[in-house]
């Protein structure tokens, strides 16, 4: 069975702080996939925008 993040953080949370950790996970799973995209978004749109690629643009 394949989870998400933010599945197996309010499978995993409880086990931490009880109930309040189902409620904990979302918040944070969030933060995960933002940073998870911001990064992959900011390595990629360098070779996106990186000189060379716009030579063969123009």
């Amino acid at each position: 069975m394949d989870f998400s993040k933010e599945e197996q953080m309010a499978l995993l949370f409880p086990h931490f702080w009880g109930v309040k950790g189902v409620y904990y996970a979302e918040p944070v799973a969030d933060l995960l996939s933002a940073a998870t995209a911001s990064v992959l978004f900011l390595a990629n749109i360098r070779k996106i925008l990186s000189p060379e690629t716009l030579e063969k643009i123009v």
